[in-house]
């Protein structure tokens, strides 16, 4: 190979590094290697292109007898390509022009391999004469990156493409054979820390990634996203290839980031409240002084020790103690859930205690990850003082409550004012005199007015205290919100004769917390509130995005679940069967669940299976396919299915066991009395009719017996199921007078006893249903396993049915199906050839075989 700096068997390290289309073909023009640039250009993927001609790929691209030509005489004789334009066909963008840069190399063994990197343009841009490279440099003077390689043995810099001069304000060539130290920014971390990170880095990993502070010609600092790479150099020993992109528009995009931040905790340091945030683990990244104060303390920031609350304890309004990991901020930050206005002391350090309000609301990234929290909190120990001086004495009350800048007023039982401090009329504009009384409520905006009552009649009833937001009209006509609170006072019979109570002005919190959560809502996504769980996997299978209710159902977090194959979520056999249908379905086109829904089993994190129905819809997120399934739990539906037929079944076997016991038993002894009227009439005239009579009791007792028999649940267990149907048919014969069959490959082994008995009624209920409907002459039953499937047939020739009566079908049918679910089978029902009807159910089970193979096996064994 002639470039300078790529040397055999280090292609695959370059293939990686770069971001421009590239692929590497053997000398058969089979594709070995190819990067994402590659697959995302030419919409393929390394699954159908790997190890296939060039040629046979999906696209016009590589069925272009010019690009065949070229390849084929560039294997044989050439050493490189050098921006060759050939046109295609780019469906469905139109048509384009490729710029193809090619080099041949040969490994060590002799055999060459071509290294292709590809550049696409419209069929409407003519290439710049400038564009025209030299052929050294062909792939390197291609690539959108900066690309330089540097001798590790003394930092010298021996090549550099275009890109890479142009993004440093250099002449092309003049940073030749300089040191690579000259592009560090001096302020930045010493060029040494750097380069032991990097030798590091490559040891471990092959490749080093990170951001690096440069500095141009002319002096200006510059980020840069960089990677590098190494191999051994012919000439230079070994040398670095380092590749690297301007992000300085990324990094200016951080630091308005950073000041939005900033400005935001400008605006809650001035908040008349206590406040501070949390991250997603609950350790606490910022606190206002104000919040400091509630505290009587300072908490570390990021630090373990202090999570969810900088409170030294926290209680509950009723004193019971309350762990800072189930506090108000701990169910915002772990599970979503926003709180405002919940009350909770808080202690400090010196045993003082606040009583607060808490308003804790979750904060999410773009993709509605929770990534912390934020919580307000609003001292309200002087208010609940107050209301406490208020009830020890009705004088300092109203010294007091002339003194509080919050309206304060009392109320009979019956929600009348008859007190009201001078704030009132202050605010509202209007005499105190006709404030009381019922002259409040004209103050109260009149959509306001029903809850309020409401809220009063309730307290009333139950004897506690109220509390509620309201909007009070001002003396100018403004309406602004406030929080009233009403507390009871009781007299020694615990009857109420007094309310106290005060509204509090909260328009500014209000407007303030409003205004809090508009920029908050501009930073992340609107929260999922679907019942149904929700999941979102690509065209490999991997799970792409879960919601709130997903993460409920199977017991996994959204960060356990994305980017793992969805099968995790299945039990066996679906798990191990699910890609295979996955590929076919992207190799075919065939539909079976996709577009339409199914009943399938689930997997929950503990291991425990459970029914869900699955509706899958396919969509296109931009270049990607992917698949949303909707999943709703079944389980209680299955297990009110499952208590109907207990309930059939008892009630079945009830009046089964009635016949046999009351009304056989009366044919019985009626039998018995006829025996003894045929000896006291013998030889007279009437004996022959005695006869026939005796003879008729007999024919209904030996049918009642034979019902009754019928109706009695036979215990089935795994081993006696090819027993029970034998027995069936054999009762069918006698009773019905149709011939009835059973054959069975051997005697067969259920892995569980509920599986042969809901097997057993299906086949009963089959009998049933073709001689009810079908009149047949014959009824086969058969049951056959086959590995870890067993199958039980009951075909019939009677009438059959029409199609499209399947859907209306009686409970019979209804309840085969119903039990086939139970034991997670599947029933078929259809027409049989040449006439009649076939009902087919087949179960997965893992120990479905015949004794004489198991024999064998426990003989094997021993």
């Amino acid at each position: 190979m002639s470039e300078p700096w790529a040397v055999r068997d280090h292609w695959a390290a370059l293939v990686e590094t770069v971001r421009e289309p590239m692929v590497v073909l053997d000398r058969e023009l089979r594709v070995c290697k190819a990067n994402k640039a590659f697959y995302q250009s030419f919409h393929l993927n390394a699954v159908e292109s790997e190890e296939r001609l060039v040629y046979s790929l999906t696209g016009a691209v590589w069925k272009t007898p010019r690009f065949r030509t070229l390849l084929e005489e560039l294997l044989t004789r050439q050493t490189r390509l050098v921006d060759v334009a050939i046109e295609s066909e780019f469906p469905p963008e139109g048509r384009k022009t490729i710029l193809i840069n090619a080099t041949r190399v040969v490994d060590g063994e002799g055999k060459p391999t071509l290294l292709l990197a590809f550049e696409v343009r419209s069929a409407l841009l003519p290439l710049r004469e400038e564009e025209v490279l030299p052929p050294h440099g062909m792939v390197a003077a291609n690539m959108g990156e900066g690309v330089a390689v540097v001798r590790t043995s003394d930092g010298i810099i021996v090549y550099t493409n275009q890109r890479f001069d142009t993004m440093f304000g250099y002449e092309r060539g003049e940073l030749l054979g300089k040191p690579v130290s000259i592009l560090n920014d001096s302020t930045d971390r010493p060029p040494e820390e750097t380069a032991q990170e990097i030798i590091a880095a490559l040891r471990t990993h092959g490749v080093w990634r990170g951001t690096v502070l440069n500095v141009r010609k002319e002096g200006t600092a510059f980020w840069c996203r960089a990677s590098v790479s190494t191999f051994e150099h012919r000439e230079h020993g070994t040398v670095w290839v380092a590749c690297q992109t301007d992000i300085s528009d990324l990094k200016k995009a951080e630091a308005a980031l950073q000041e939005s931040e900033h400005r935001l905790r400008l605006v809650l340091d001035a908040l008349p409240a206590g406040a501070y945030t949390c991250d997603r683990d609950g350790l606490i990244t910022y606190f206002n002084d104000r919040a400091r104060q509630l505290w009587g303390r300072s908490p570390k920031l990021n630090h373990p020790d202090d999570r969810y609350c900088g409170s030294f304890k926290l209680f509950r309004p009723t004193g019971e103690p309350l762990r800072h990991e189930d506090s108000f901020m701990a169910l915002a930050v772990r599970e979503g859930v926003s709180t405002s206005g919940a009350e909770v002391i808080m202690e400090r350090p010196d045993g003082s205690r606040r009583l607060v309000l808490a308003h804790a609301t979750s904060l999410r990234d773009p993709s509605d990850q929770v990534i912390g929290g934020v919580n307000v909190l609003v001292d309200i120990t002087e208010r609940k003082q107050a209301i406490d001086a208020m009830r020890e004495s009705q004088q300092r009350f109203q010294e007091l409550a002339e003194g509080l800048p919050q309206l304060v007023w009392t109320c009979r039982p019956d929600g009348s004012c008859d007190y009201g401090n001078p704030q009132i009329q202050e605010y509202t504009g209007v005499l105190l005199k006709e404030v009381l009384g019922f002259g409040w409520r004209e103050n109260v905006h009149p959509d306001d007015r029903a809850e309020c009552d409401r809220k009063i009649t309730e307290a009333a009833a139950t004897g506690q205290g109220f509390q509620f937001v309201q909007r009070l009209r001002r003396h100018d006509g403004v309406y602004r919100w406030f929080t009233t609170r009403g507390a009871p006072i009781h007299d020694a019979q615990g009857k109420i004769v007094k309310w106290v109570g005060t509204s509090t002005d909260i328009d500014d919190q209000v407007q303030i917390s409003e205004a809090l959560h508009a920029s908050q809502e501009r930073l992340r996504a609107v929260v999922s509130t679907a019942v149904e769980a929700i999941i979102t996997i690509d065209d490999q299978g991997g799970i792409d995005s879960v919601n709130p209710a997903a993460e409920r159902m199977f017991g996994y977090s959204a960060s356990e679940l994305v980017g793992r194959n969805v099968n995790l979520l299945m039990p066996s056999p679906y798990r191990e069967e699910h890609d295979y249908y996955l590929k076919r379905y992207l190799r075919t086109g065939e539909r079976r669940l996709i577009g339409g829904g199914r009943e399938v089993q689930g997997r929950r994190r503990d291991g425990s299976t459970f029914p869900l129905d699955l509706s899958v819809s396919e969509f296109w997120d931009q270049s990607r396919r992917m698949f949303t399934g909707v999943i709703r739990d079944v389980s209680k539906r299955k297990a009110l299915e499952r208590e109907v037929l207990e309930i059939a079944t008892e009630e079945q076997r009830r009046i089964g066991q009635a016949l046999h016991d009351s009304t056989g038993q009366e044919l019985t002894a009626l039998s018995l009395l006829v025996e003894t009227l045929r000896d006291m009439l013998e030889g007279s005239v009437a004996a022959p009719l005695v006869i026939k009579v005796r003879e008729g009791v007999q024919r209904a007792l030996s049918q009642v017996r034979a019902h009754a028999q019928g109706l009695i649940p036979v215990e089935v267990d795994s081993r006696g199921l090819s027993a029970a149907l034998a027995e069936l048919t054999a009762r069918t014969n006698i009773l019905q007078g149709v011939e009835c069959t059973f054959e069975s490959s051997g005697p067969v082994l259920c892995d569980a006893k509920s599986v042969a008995t809901q097997l057993f009624y299906i086949a009963k209920e089959a009998v049933g249903n073709a001689l009810r409907h079908g009149q047949p002459r014959h009824i086969g039953i058969s049951l056959n396993a086959d590995r870890s499937v067993l199958t039980l047939r009951i075909v019939d020739d009677g009438i059959g049915f029409a199609p499209e009566t399947v859907s209306g079908a009686g409970m019979g049918l209804k309840i085969m199906h119903y039990r086939a679910g139970l034991i997670n089978g599947r029933l078929v029902v259809e027409k049989a050839v040449p006439r009649g009807t076939a009902v087919i159910c087949t179960v997965h089970t893992s120990t479905t075989h015949d004794h004489a193979h198991e024999s064998r096996g426990a003989d094997s064994d021993r």
